[in-house]
């Protein structure tokens, strides 16, 4: 019983912070504009900075499942339109594995810190500490070749080509650039990161604490 649920914990931890970073940063509001402005994307859309932050809100809206398409259809294209409802299926299923594996998560924690404190603690440190490595040899990966892997991605999720499109008439390749991508994911991996340390130095900490007091 007791592995099962050092197992959950191991396996879910990381997947559940990996999906509030990436929460944190897809629907956040400030980020978009910076990368906007850092790009020169209004220049290279024709829109301004106002325009397109309205624009991106009504896209965070479409994919949290609060407007229809109506809006987005003054600006796309059917192509990209169809893409833009298969990102919506992807984050409909991000959102569902997140609220799957936190619940998992605080079941499995829960049970450890009843039954047996030290397991909790080493199934923490280890599933912590395997992350770092996880996510040292995707930076790896990224860093060495970020199209070909950005790509694989692509090929993994999506069952069409829609991904695939046309600067010269897509604007939403104007709009969110390769630049765009290649930083939001350093970004979420980097929040990955620093959440993941303070968790690893929180419980080790703790650790001390119940250790001096115990002594």
């Amino acid at each position: 019983m007791k592995k099962g649920y050092s197992a959950l914990l191991g396996i879910f931890l990381p997947i559940s912070i990996l999906f509030i970073c990436i929460s944190l940063l897809a629907f956040n509001e400030k980020y978009y504009e910076s990368k906007y402005l850092q790009y020169n994307i209004p220049n290279s859309t024709g829109l301004e900075i106002n325009e397109l932050m309205k624009l991106t809100n009504e896209l965070f809206d479409y994919f949290k499942g609060h407007k229809g398409e109506k809006y987005l259809k003054r600006y796309f294209n059917e192509r990209e339109l169809a893409h833009i409802s298969d990102v919506k299926l992807l984050f409909d299923k991000g959102f569902l594995i997140r609220d799957i594996s936190m619940t998992l998560f605080l079941i499995s924690f829960t049970y450890l810190y009843l039954i047996d404190f030290n397991i909790l603690m080493k199934t923490l440190n280890y599933s912590i500490c395997s992350s770092f490595l996880a996510m040292g040899i995707l930076y790896l990966l990224l860093h060495l070749d970020f199209n070909k892997y950005f790509t694989y991605f692509h090929l993994a999720l999506f069952n069409n080509d829609l991904w695939l499109l046309d600067p010269s008439t897509d604007i939403m390749i104007r709009i969110f650039p390769e630049e765009f991508f290649i930083n939001i994911v350093k970004d979420i991996g980097l929040s990955f990161l620093i959440f993941m340390s303070i968790i690893l130095i929180s419980i080790n900490s703790l650790k001390v604490r119940m250790k001096n007091k115990i002594g």
